[in-house]
């Protein structure tokens, strides 16, 4: 026991230290793998805010995006809304001219004496008929205010056409600058240069020179019609497929 003794102040010291040691070094492992996890936390967080950050500047540039294409697609609809309108109104007027020209110039306006009376009494019928119909399908209160509400909606579809170039060209093709040139001309050929009548022509002929205008004016507008499709295909990107 004596010889013990010498060894009891270590032993005890060793019996406490070591295992203060070996709490201590858990501890701190665990305080270090704590920190560690803290960081890792605070980093995620920022990871997070990072990519919220950039998911909302995608967001916004695809919502201006779309609004800018949301743009484009409504004004070349009002110009080819414009255009199919200008279509409708000027066929009106060719279909009005030349079904005028065939009953009151071509048969109305011309005089046959046929030796039969029975043919000559038919003719007459015949030219009164056509004269007739001529008047129930252009001239009844239906048709008159059919024909100039289209007319005023041209008109008016024109006019609604300045917005489009004056305020929503921005965000257009700049070649759509040469659709506009052309849309002028139109106008100008459909309300202002439009042909009349000489002192000495023949209203035969005037009637066939107007319809001829006209007819040349349609086929402008097919034209147009034409080339402001192809140029909101490519601007709006879409796919002829």
């Amino acid at each position: 026991m004596e010889d013990f003794l010498p060894y009891l102040p270590t032993l005890i010291t060793t019996l406490i230290v070591v295992p203060l040691g070996i709490y201590l070094q858990t501890r701190l492992k665990n305080l270090a793998n704590s920190n560690d996890f803290l960081k890792a936390i605070e980093q995620l967080k920022k990871n997070t805010e990072a990519v919220e950050s950039i998911k909302g500047q995608l967001s916004e540039k695809y919502w201006v995006k779309q609004q800018i294409w949301d743009t484009k697609r409504l004004a070349y609809e009002e110009i080819l809304s414009c255009l199919y309108l200008t279509k409708e109104y000027i066929e009106e007027q060719i279909a009005y001219l030349s079904d005028y020209t065939d009953s009151f110039i071509y048969i109305g306006g011309s005089s046959y004496d046929f030796e039969d009376e029975t043919y000559q009494k038919s003719y007459e019928e015949h030219v009164k008929s056509e004269q007739q119909a001529f008047h129930e399908k252009y001239e009844s209160q239906e048709a008159l205010t059919a024909r100039q509400d289209l007319s005023a909606n041209t008109k008016k579809s024109f006019k609604n056409l300045e917005s489009v170039f004056s305020i929503k060209s921005i965000y257009l093709d700049p070649e759509l600058e040469q659709i506009k040139a052309l849309l002028g001309d139109l106008k100008h050929k459909l309300y202002e240069a439009q042909p009349e009548q000489d002192d000495n022509e023949d209203t035969a002929d005037f009637l066939d020179r107007l319809i001829t205008h006209h007819m040349s004016s349609g086929k402008a507008v097919d034209n147009i019609i034409t080339s402001t499709k192809s140029l909101a295909m490519n601007d709006l990107k879409l796919s002829t497929k």
